[in-house]
């Protein structure tokens, strides 16, 4: 079934968390212990129909967090997310959840190389009226990344991800990319905007992190 495969909200915030927890300013007083939220938008290349009904959009939210346990930047992370749009008659949601184990190294005071391994899993509820019809699914996803300083004061850091993901029962594996850049109000508090792409979809949104 090409439900999960097609509608590519899960690898958005896989890429979200991913690109919220591994800039940071120096080691020594940077917490990668974070909570955060996010919400956005994405298009479909190829229109999504049930019951005559067709859908190309849907909203997105969810939340991410991560746990900093080696002094060598060795971070586990989580995130569980949602999408959903409905009709007149049909409605289409999906939820999802991701844990990852991340490697960031520190490349000088400007640049992080990072590397990722993690499980997926979703789940997709197709409804017509009170009918509905469920698909589930699990899978793994790796990818790496660069994130860099733009300026002396550490407030503003830009991004770029590569993430290569296959559920169990897809026949091949999806890739995605993604770029974003956040500020940084304060060492505590960061807002992001991330971009993110495949070959069925286009992601945006809009995230906040709390450093601890």
């Amino acid at each position: 079934m090409t439900n999960l495969k097609n509608v590519s909200f899960s690898i958005l915030f896989v890429l979200i968390s991913l690109l919220s927890v591994e800039s940071h300013a120096e080691p020594t007083n940077f917490s990668y212990t974070t909570l955060g939220v996010g919400i956005g938008k994405e298009t479909l290349n190829t229109s999504l129909c049930l019951a005559g009904e067709c859908y190309k959009e849907f909203g997105t939210g969810g939340i991410n967090g991560s746990i900093q346990f080696a002094d060598d930047l060795l971070v586990l992370s989580f995130t569980s997310s949602s999408a959903s749009n409905s009709g007149p008659t049909t409605k289409w949601t999906s939820s999802f959840g991701s844990i990852n184990l991340q490697l960031v190294k520190n490349i000088g005071s400007q640049l992080d190389i990072h590397l990722g391994v993690g499980s997926l899993s979703g789940r997709s509820d197709f409804c017509q009226g009170s009918t509905c019809t469920r698909y589930e699914d699990n899978g793994i996803a790796y990818g790496a990344g660069a994130n860099i300083w733009i300026d002396s004061n550490k407030k503003f850091a830009g991004k770029f991800v590569v993430i290569s993901s296959k559920y169990s029962k897809s026949t091949k594996s999806s890739t995605s990319t993604a770029i974003g850049l956040s500020y940084y109000l304060t060492q505590n508090h960061e807002i992001g905007l991330a971009l993110s792409n495949n070959e069925n979809s286009s992601s945006r949104s809009i995230d906040y992190n709390y450093h601890f």
